[in-house]
C-alpha cells in the first residue's frame, strides 16, 4: 500500500493489486486443478494399463491350455472327461462326495423311472 500518494490513487493500485492477487489465486488454483487431474489421469492409466496386461497374460494362458487340450484330443483322450477331472479337483472332497451321491441318486430315480414305464 502507498500512503504518499493521492487517496484515490493509493485506493487504485490496492483495488489493482486485490485483482491482480485474485487473479494469481485463481490461476494457481487451475494449475493445482490441473496437477490433481494429471495425477488421477495417471493412476487411471495405470490402472487400465495393468488391467490390459493381465487380460494379455490370461489370453495366452487360454491359448496355451487350448493347446493342451488339443494335445491330449490329438493323443486319443476324451477332452470333456478331462475338462470334468479338473471340475472334481477343484471341489473340496466332501462337496464331490455329496455331487456323486445325488448324481447315483438321480440316475437310480431315472432308471427306476424308466424300468416301469417298459
Amino acid at each position: 500500500m502507498e500512503y504518499r500518494t493521492a487517496p484515490g490513487r493509493a485506493l487504485n493500485r490496492v483495488v489493482q493489486s486485490g485483482a491482480a492477487t485474485k487473479q494469481l489465486t485463481e490461476q494457481l488454483i487451475q494449475e493445482n486443478e490441473m496437477d490433481d487431474l494429471k495425477q488421477a489421469g495417471n493412476r487411471i492409466r495405470s490402472f487400465v494399463e495393468r488391467i490390459e496386461n493381465i487380460d494379455e497374460e490370461l489370453q495366452a494362458l487360454n491359448d496355451a491350455k487350448k493347446e493342451i487340450f488339443s494335445e491330449a484330443k490329438g493323443e486319443g483322450y476324451d477332452v470333456k472327461i478331462l475338462k470334468e477331472i479338473l471340475k472334481l479337483r477343484k471341489q473340496r472332497p466332501d462337496e464331490r462326495d455329496e455331487h456323486e451321491v445325488l448324481l447315483d441318486t438321480y440316475m437310480r430315480a431315472l432308471d427306476a423311472a424308466t424300468a416301469e414305464s417298459k
